[in-house]
């Protein structure tokens, strides 16, 4: 395809491999305005090819930068010509359009607020999939850490839970808007005070009264810990039995959170525990952001004038791919100390 500048070519195998890769390098090629042509698509996965969530992501990003795609569903291959800057975006996405394949709204809405923030105007998104599950971003993640940390770099959005759906399934429902932003350095060299913690329950089906024996074991937890928890509890009785649980807490410069992931039959006390469990691998630390946040905190980082700076208690190799995706793209100090797997710091210059 004729394009008035050089696509970039990039291995879509490289470091980790995967969608988080994918989402970087197409995000880049719309602020950016380089087209971008990415072989060997989730090569570092054992589920290869374009699948129905970037189809999702690659749709929503054409849509605000009128792009032209070539790829589809399986494809090792695609190719991304934006043909305009971002602009505004007022849309509803379904996973159930992009073959069928398991989709996370949060990982789409999540993606989408670095481009949309740089659009110039107010943005309304209707996102429908998952949105909670194991190894994957559960909407209080989301709405609670992620969004929370993004206000603090500039970035200002909202987001709401219309319906849950717990991964696979993709009959759940969340609205994005995103106001039109001036990206800011954050200097997260230490926590400081504490401001807030606490836990977010979400339990789908019929039992009501798993909710309240998960914030009785949550108080009992963070009580234990000499913490004094803020506790929410969601009920969406139209969705499959599933209970998830997220537990947070806000400093003055740093932010984290931990998840578990329980059927009904699961003891709630014991998914209580686990996600408390996993809440602890960071809070006891002294890292400022948690593995996850300190992914998604990179790409708004890169776009903000001046010097950021924060930690975490692992360096993932999603965290360095990124950054190496990043750099592909524009002239820029990212720098991830430490070694993979053991703790860090990111500091990013412009």
């Amino acid at each position: 395809m004729a394009t008035a500048i050089e696509p970039l070519h990039l291995n879509g195998s490289h470091g980790e491999g995967g969608g988080a890769l994918l989402r970087t390098v197409l995000a880049m090629s719309v602020l950016t305005g380089r087209p971008v042509i990415v072989g060997s698509v989730r090569g570092g996965l054992r589920s290869r090819g374009l699948a129905s969530e970037d189809m999702m992501f690659l749709d929503a990003l054409a849509s605000t930068c009128d792009a032209d795609v070539v790829g589809g569903i399986g494809d090792h291959e695609v190719e991304f010509y934006p043909r305009r800057a971002a602009r505004p975006l007022r849309y509803s996405f379904s996973g159930e359009t992009y073959g069928g394949g398991s989709v996370s709204a949060c990982v789409v809405g999540h993606a989408l607020l670095p481009v949309l923030a740089r659009a110039g105007g107010m943005s309304t998104v209707e996102l429908h999939g998952s949105t909670h599950g194991q190894n994957t971003l559960a909407f209080e993640a989301l709405e609670g850490v992620s969004v929370e940390a993004h206000r603090r770099q500039g970035l200002f959005s909202s987001v709401e839970l219309r319906k849950a759906a717990f991964f696979p399934v993709a009959n759940g429902h969340i609205s994005l808007e995103v106001e039109p932003s001036v990206l800011e350095s954050v200097q997260w060299g230490a926590r400081g005070r504490l401001e807030a913690c606490g836990a977010s329950v979400t339990v789908a089906g019929a039992q009501k009264e798993q909710g309240g024996r998960a914030a009785d074991a949550l108080n009992d937890l963070f009580h234990d810990a000499g913490l004094r928890p803020e506790i929410s509890i969601s009920r969406h009785p139209d969705s499959d039995p599933e209970t998830q649980i997220t537990c947070w807490a806000r400093f003055e410069t740093g932010m984290g959170s931990g998840t578990a992931v329980g059927r009904t039959r699961s003891p709630v006390a014991e998914v209580a525990s686990q996600a408390f469990a996993d809440f602890l691998r960071w809070y006891q630390t002294d890292a400022t952001a948690d593995p996850f946040l300190a992914d998604q905190m990179l790409l708004p980082a890169c776009l903000a004038d001046g010097q950021s700076e924060y930690s975490t208690p692992k360096v993932t190799r999603r965290l360095t791919t990124m950054a190496w995706a990043v750099r592909q793209f524009m002239p820029i100090r990212v720098t991830v100390h430490g070694t993979e797997g053991g703790s860090g710091r990111v500091t990013v210059e412009r």
